[in-house]
């Protein structure tokens, strides 16, 4: 009955095929279907569920519950039509319903488990044209971030997967359920914020992805620094809650700097090191925000060398903040293990950097007006590897009036940055 009901089309179709066999005890086309013979998924559930049932059903029967067994049926008499004649108990009839409900119970988490495995199968099979692949897109020039190239191919989609691209457009197309012709459209993954704070656009997390999508974004590393220094937890909370089931991923990296300048302000909130240990596992978490107290990284300050620890410990990613730090106190906040820096500046800092291995997440916000110099700086040094953008404080307006990563790429590449690393630093390299 659970496999009716699967996402996968193998075992949905064992499934309807196993439901007749079965209600006459006859397992065969689940048991190889599927199969469950030999399966290491199975084997927990095939091998305990009907000592579980075995076992309730001999207490119920043993303490009058239900009447004892006076007669033995055929192994083909329907569970449910046997336990009520071998009985003559209608009660035992409702005991086989509630056992096969605590069965599906018990096999859904191993179902479940066994699905994932099918869906890679069934990708295989999709991508050699083995099953039906939903849609093609034909004759559409795809962005290769690999080979750096716009290439006439045909791209296969299977379920929410890309099964296969194919660049002989010549040869025959494989069976989809739907075919949609690119008439030499163009198609590139979709774009990647290194940096934002979606507080700043003065928008929900619901209605900033409205806003975003259809400019290409789909995800995005927020840090609520504000939300966080003004409700403190209950903030994060609430960003995390309200970027689920959203068409986008908004990828949460807890703010480092709560309150911004310790024992100098009035916050909502006070961070140590234990609100970290909690909030840096929760789903869609990936890493510590800005750390924006690099004097304090610098000088090995206690607090922050703890929150770094933590982040650390959790082998999570560590995005940076410093403005105008160079040389040996450079090297001191690396030390840290910081990754990227959105703050660069001027022309000597950004070479630095680059040159001790940070990326540099090109800043395009509100206010800030330092694309130009960093790109030409870019253009001297020749490489684009370890650059990626970044929207940090922009309004709604602003998105709605210069658009969004879209906005960037074309801003970037009026600034002399080659238009395909633009798009591959929008899309494939943010860190």
């Amino acid at each position: 009955i659970l496999c009716c009901f699967s996402k996968s089309e193998m075992i949905k179709t064992v499934g309807r095929i196993s439901v007749l066999p079965a209600f006459f005890g006859i397992s065969e086309p689940a048991t190889f279907g599927l199969p469950m013979m030999l399966n290491p998924i199975f084997f927990i559930p095939c091998a305990f569920v009907p000592t579980i049932n075995a076992c309730i059903a001999y207490f119920c029967m043993n303490t009058n519950i239900i009447g004892k067994t006076y007669a033995m049926l055929s192994f083909n008499m329907p569970s449910v039509f046997g336990a009520f004649l071998s009985t003559g108990d209608v009660k035992a009839l409702l005991l086989v319903v509630a056992l096969l409900i605590l069965d599906m119970v018990l096999y859904y988490p191993f179902e479940m488990i066994n699905l994932k495995c099918d869906c890679i199968e069934e990708l295989i099979n999709a991508s050699q044209g083995y099953v039906d692949n939903d849609t093609v897109f034909k004759n559409i020039k795809i962005l290769n971030v690999f080979t750096k190239e716009w290439a006439l191919a045909h791209v296969y989609i299977y379920k929410k997967w890309i099964s296969h691209v194919e660049y002989d457009v010549d040869k025959p197309l494989m069976k989809c359920k739907n075919i949609i012709d690119g008439n030499n459209l163009f198609l590139c993954p979709s774009f990647v914020d290194a940096h934002t704070h979606i507080e700043s656009s003065l928008l929900t997390p619901a209605n900033y992805a409205k806003l975003v999508i259809p400019h290409g974004t789909l995800t995005i590393l927020e840090d609520a620094h504000e939300v966080a220094n003004v409700a403190g937890e209950k903030g994060l909370g609430y960003m995390l809650s309200s970027a689920k089931d959203l068409p986008m991923r908004q990828l949460l990296t807890v703010p480092s700097c709560v309150p911004s300048v310790p024992n100098y302000e009035n916050s909502g909130a006070n961070f140590d090191y234990r609100i970290y240990e909690k909030f840096l596992d929760e789903k869609n978490v990936i890493g510590l925000g800005e750390v924006m107290d690099y004097e304090g990284v610098i000088n090995n300050d206690e607090r922050i060398g703890k929150i770094l620890e933590t982040a650390r410990r959790k082998n999570c990613y560590i995005q940076g903040h410093a403005p105008l730090v160079t040389g040996n106190r450079l090297s001191a906040y690396l030390c840290a293990n910081i990754k990227s820096d959105h703050e660069a500046r001027q022309v000597e800092e950004v070479v630095e950097k680059y040159r001790q291995g940070m990326w540099i997440d090109i800043r395009d916000a509100n206010t800030n007006h330092n694309m130009p110099k960093i790109i030409q700086t870019l253009k001297k040094i020749g490489n684009y590897e370890r650059v990626s953008f970044s929207s940090d404080d922009r309004r709604s307006d602003v998105i709605q009036k210069k658009g969004h990563l879209d906005g960037i790429i074309r801003h970037a590449y009026s600034c002399g940055m080659p238009l395909t690393e633009a798009y591959i630093s929008a899309s494939y390299r943010p860190c």
